[in-house]
């Protein structure tokens, strides 16, 4: 698990400029450890999927219908950057005004792109959902077998 002292280049309490607010470091930390406790995401050579879905805002909308744009070409720039690769990008009538599929390198990679989405203000209920293969699946429910999980029951029954 790595600790707090590897982002030293980023944030220092003896350092009189700090590269970044001390709020980003905590999070970036905290990130870092939580997604590292989980097991690898890439699995015999492939990334895992994760689908992400948001709504764009009445002011992305309004600069959009003014100057047409296909923003796929810019979303899979980002993705690429991240070391991931875009799978589609749909626009929707619904819950949400778009849906992408990506492949990404790890837990860590996607929550980075999702922040990055989130964080620039022209999108809103923007979530990220990870999407499991069937062997995935299957492996899961055969795990949960194993864990003897009982519901809450009234005594006496």
């Amino acid at each position: 698990m790595p600790q707090v002292s590897e982002y030293r280049d980023l944030w220092h309490p003896t350092l009189k400029k700090n590269r970044y607010p001390k709020s980003v470091i905590l999070i970036a930390v905290f990130t870092r450890m939580v997604y590292s406790s989980f097991p690898p995401q890439i699995e015999g050579g492939h990334m895992a999927h994760f689908l992400f879905q948001g709504s764009y805002t009445a002011e992305s909308l309004a600069a959009l219908v003014e100057t047409p744009e296909d923003r796929s070409v810019y979303v899979r720039s980002i993705v690429e950057k991240l070391g991931g690769k875009l799978e589609g990008f749909w626009l929707a009538f619904g819950e949400h005004d778009f849906y992408l599929i990506a492949e990404m390198p790890d837990n860590a990679t996607a929550t980075a792109f999702a922040i990055s989405a989130s964080a620039g203000g022209g999108v809103h209920h923007f979530s990220t959902v990870p999407l499991f293969t069937w062997s995935e699946g299957l492996a899961a429910m055969k795990q949960a077998k194993l864990a003897g999980y009982r519901p809450p029951m009234k005594r006496g029954k």
